[in-house]
């Protein structure tokens, strides 16, 4: 690599399910590795050492075979919500569009493997009553999690509920916030579409109680 940071390596837009994984040498170290990040095509982000030179593995899942496009960027930097403390508040019935493809992380969930990249979000539901929190229609094979709070106690997870993203119902209790962790299994990254939703709706008081 040209200059120490994090790259990003990708194969979206390869017209075969792939697989990526990279190396520190011939027959040496597996570094990273990565299958479903833009659909069926791979992509990870890596730190990658000035002057140091990788070896990039490009195959096919279950043995499939194509045209591939291989790209290699500077990543990104971290959205703002890559900290749980910078938690982005969510809405009820309103999706949140977004992409972890320059998140970073340190924890798993207990749901998944390797789940480290991660993005946060808080709701405060406004009654109490059963939400359901999903990441169905995102673009890469995502985990979801729900914690009482930053280094927090985890509440729920799921890997996958509508084929490979998730989503999970769980019941709450009016004002007291949750906060809502996006990741991808195996490292997976990408575009998600994140939504709250509920049929829950607070009573309106009465005019002559």
């Amino acid at each position: 690599s040209a200059k120490t940071g994090n790259y990003l390596i990708s194969l979206c837009g390869s017209d075969f399910d792939t697989t990526l994984s990279v190396y520190s040498g011939c027959l040496g170290s597996e570094l990273a590795c990565n299958d479903d990040s833009c659909g069926s095509q791979s992509e990870l982000v890596l730190d990658l050492t000035a002057g140091q030179t990788y070896w990039i593995r490009i195959a096919g899942y279950d043995g499939d075979m194509g045209i591939y496009d291989l790209l290699i960027t500077e990543s990104l930097p971290p959205p703002a919500n890559d900290d749980c403390t910078n938690a982005i508040a969510l809405e009820l019935n309103v999706p949140y569009h977004g992409s972890t493809q320059s998140a970073t992380g340190l924890s798993v969930s207990s749901c998944s493997e390797e789940d480290t990249l991660d993005v946060w979000f808080r709701f405060t539901p406004l009654v109490n009553g059963n939400y359901e929190i999903s990441l169905c229609g995102s673009q890469f094979d995502t985990t979801l999690s729900v914690y009482d709070g930053c280094n927090g106690t985890e509440l729920a997870c799921n890997d996958d509920f509508c084929e490979e993203q998730s989503g999970l119902d769980i019941y709450l209790e009016a004002d007291v916030t949750i906060l809502i962790r996006v990741a991808g299994y195996r490292g997976a990254i990408g575009d998600y579409t994140l939504v709250v939703s509920s049929d829950c709706m607070p009573l309106d008081e009465p005019v002559n109680p």
